[in-house]
């Protein structure tokens, strides 16, 4: 997880808590929480905190994203 520091497409881009930047790619079939509720891609925005859980790329920069929690 980290914070949004970009949103393009079906790409959020996180910074990490090393500093890294990371690509979380979404689907239709990504599903969002919000504080336990459901929410959508809409509510990602630049400086939001998230939490992603899915597979990641051999190359561990991409994420593909199965559920996405926003925390703030």
């Amino acid at each position: 997880g980290g914070f949004v520091s970009a949103v393009a497409g079906n790409t959020i881009t996180i910074i990490s808590g090393q500093g890294f930047n990371r690509a979380i790619v979404v689907s239709s079939s990504t599903t969002y929480t919000k504080a336990g509720t459901s929410a959508t891609l809409a509510n990602v925005v630049v400086g939001s905190k998230i939490s992603a859980q899915g597979t990641i790329d051999v190359s561990l920069t991409t994420l593909d994203a199965l559920t996405i929690a926003i925390s703030k």
